[in-house]
């Protein structure tokens, strides 16, 4: 018998794929991220700012927009956390030796500055007296 068992069957219909971004669509996300405004955003990219603010209502574009923005975030901020190091470690290197032994910051090797802040916002939370 020809096609086994499920021969003349429907198989059963999957959910569609998730429709990917037109190449305008990309576009404007890489405008957004780029320009001062949106005004500005869409005239670069050659969109309408009412087709901007439709497009935002798409589930699909409104989560890629989010996604590109935390990435370029993450990485700004990765960088700005490296130069920040380095720039602390130039600094300490200008001071007179008595001043570098006293000071109690750790500039290499320390875990990152959400870190840091987390451990001090504990500390100050242990330190504060209960409210009534």
């Amino acid at each position: 018998m020809p096609g086994g068992k499920n021969f003349g069957k429907k198989e059963k219909s999957k959910a569609p794929p998730a429709r990917a971004l037109t190449v305008k669509q990309e576009r404007a996300i890489i405008a957004v991220l780029g320009c001062r405004t949106i005004g500005e955003a869409c005239r670069a990219s050659g969109i309408t700012r009412s087709t901007y603010y439709l497009w935002l209502k798409q589930p699909a574009f409104a989560r890629a927009l989010r996604e590109r923005r935390e990435a370029l975030m993450a990485g700004a901020m990765a960088r700005l956390e490296g130069g920040l190091t380095f720039a602390f470690g130039k600094l300490v290197d200008l001071l007179p030796s008595a001043a570098k032994e006293t000071l109690p910051l750790r500039t290499r090797g320390s875990r990152g500055l959400k870190g840091r802040v987390t451990v001090l916002e504990r500390r100050a939370s242990r330190n504060r007296p209960e409210e009534a």
